[in-house]
């Protein structure tokens, strides 16, 4: 029988309703509360009325699911080497199964195939699930590749990391459980805590 847990925050939260405003004269941007400053991306469709939009959660439960029951997508173009498996496995063991694993209703992986690889690892026969039933066949496969993707984006204000990183090195705190290799914490901690932005920002 599947069981479920609940969410860290419940899944009926209020999200109200989202405006785009729009104009003749003007592209429909920004959402409500943004600065006008800030150039819309090019790939966002506008509109020239009103569009009241409703935001909610798709999930309202996550269950847990045994692993056999778990398919990896074939054609998953994301890797996972030993190394990467090794650091996930570690991470699990030392701060839980904090992320589930995205699934279709058949079980098919949509986001999580290095969580599973790394349960094995770690002797685990179970996985925590979120089924996304809603999207199409087309939206799983683009899921996958955003979900990937979009965390690669982001950058690293390095004066700030390399603080962070010093506060758990204080408290010896292994620092291998925070993804980096030896070289790149041994850099990072090298880095001048005065110099600030000249130096550190990424």
């Amino acid at each position: 029988m599947e069981s479920t847990l609940p969410f860290a925050h419940s899944s009926t939260l209020a999200i109200g309703r989202m405006r785009i405003e729009a104009s003749p004269a003007e592209p429909a941007w920004p959402i409500s509360g943004h600065p006008r400053g800030c150039a819309p991306p090019a790939f966002l469709t506008l509109y020239r009325s009103f569009l009241p939009m409703t935001l909610a959660f798709a999930p309202d439960r996550i269950e847990t699911w045994p692993l056999e029951r778990l398919r990896p997508y074939a054609q998953n173009a994301k890797q996972h080497g030993p190394d990467q498996v090794a650091r996930i496995a570690a991470s699990m063991a030392a701060f839980g199964w904090t992320v589930p694993c995205l699934v279709a209703e058949d079980g098919e992986l949509i986001a999580g195939h290095g969580r599973v690889l790394a349960a094995m690892e770690l002797g685990l026969t179970e996985a925590p699930v979120i089924v996304l039933a809603h999207l199409t066949e087309a939206q799983r496969r683009a899921y996958r590749i955003a979900d990937n993707r979009l965390t690669e984006l982001g950058t690293w204000d390095e004066a700030l990391l390399a603080g962070e990183l010093r506060h758990l090195l204080a408290e010896d705190f292994d620092l291998g459980l925070t993804g980096f290799a030896d070289g790149e914490l041994d850099r990072l901690l090298a880095l001048d805590p005065e110099a600030g932005d000249e130096d550190g920002g990424a």
